[in-house]
């Protein structure tokens, strides 16, 4: 035994933090409105089986969080839920995401994270204005003079005297269609209900490699406005983390916009460090300049001779990759010769 600390260990600094209980309520909508970046994906239902799959690349867009607080409403009367619509782009009919929100979860969840390391080395602030509005706010319950002098009317008991004139066909149901159900999914055209908004559509796209922090920025339900600190002396590729969080008892990662948002950032990962070998692995010691991949014929030479295809090894579904498959079957083959196919039937199965 070599008496390591093997590099999964929590110890190392892949530990989760714990959750607060303003952050464990919020829902997906309501953690976008509070986390720096917003990761754009189309992630559909396949069929009948419940499952889910990705169309398209992830576009990682920075959103300033004061913003997003600010379309959120002042009154105490307002600050019940509201319907909110995430769009990409105002001019788009559909909704990105499409919620009942709780702006009170929201604004709680707010202060706790502008108190965290790593919102105050992003320069986060909330205005205080809807805070000092809030909390000096009061409500009035008696809103109305005919409401007054029906309180002053049941105090005096000025109708105590009539009691006993009461007949029971005299009393009709206040609210007749109290037990029926509006189902306001069901409504065709409702593009003007709730408020819209897009606040990333004139912000720059970052790259997910470029940006060092967006996992803690995307998701701070999961990583609770704090930054992952593994130790110094521990090597860590990006796959080991998201194979040790994915593992890990606590399935705080097991969503599906989470799951999603990893592979497809491993994925590019892969493939960057794939084209820079392959770039790098050049015929005769020749270096690839901007003007031969500018030209057409010398493209189509590398594409002809397979060299533009290395690099899609690391994706499952392309040809490269089935190549590879291919020709570790055949060697597979001429080492332990043609492989024996067992088949066990039973008679209980049908």
């Amino acid at each position: 035994m070599s008496n390591k600390i093997p590099n999964l260990a929590l110890s190392n600094g892949l530990a989760f933090y714990e959750i607060p209980d303003c952050l464990k309520i919020l829902t997906e909508l309501e953690e976008r409105l509070i986390s720096p970046r917003i990761p754009f994906m189309v992630i559909r239902t396949l069929g009948f089986s419940k499952q889910f799959g990705l169309k398209g690349n992830l576009v990682n867009v920075p959103m300033n969080v004061d913003t997003n607080v600010s379309i959120l409403p002042r009154s105490f009367s307002d600050t019940y839920t509201i319907q909110l619509k995430l769009m990409r782009q105002m001019k788009n009919k559909n909704a990105f995401m499409y919620e009942t929100i709780r702006p009170k979860v929201v604004h709680t969840a707010v202060k706790y994270l502008v108190e965290q390391e790593l919102y105050k080395d992003e320069g986060i602030v909330i205005s205080n204005d809807w805070i000092k509005e809030y909390s000096n706010e009061k409500e009035n319950f008696i809103v109305k003079n005919e409401d007054k002098k029906i309180n002053e009317t049941e105090n005096t008991g000025e109708d105590s005297d009539h009691d006993d004139n009461w007949n029971e066909s005299d009393d009709k149901p206040i609210n007749p269609v109290v037990t029926e159900t509006l189902l306001n999914d069901e409504i065709e055209n409702q593009t003007d209900t709730g408020i819209k908004f897009a606040p990333g559509e004139n912000n720059r796209p970052i790259s997910v490699l470029m940006d060092l922090k967006v996992d803690e920025l995307t998701f701070p339900k999961i990583y609770c406005g704090k930054q992952r600190k593994i130790k110094e002396n521990v090597k860590l590729t990006y796959a080991k983390i998201a194979k040790s969080e994915l593992r890990m008892f606590d399935k705080r990662c097991g969503r599906v916009s989470k799951l999603f948002f990893t592979y497809k950032k491993l994925q590019t990962r892969k493939f960057v460090d794939a084209i820079s070998i392959n770039l790098r692995k050049t015929k005769n010691t020749k270096n690839v300049t901007v003007t031969e991949m500018l030209n057409r014929d010398y493209v189509n030479g590398l594409v002809h001779n397979d060299d533009a295809f290395a690099f899609l090894r690391f994706d499952r579904s392309s040809p490269a990759f089935w190549e590879l498959k291919k020709k570790e079957l055949m060697a597979m083959n001429r080492q332990l010769e043609c492989a024996t196919i067992f088949l066990t039937l039973s008679a209980a199965e049908t």
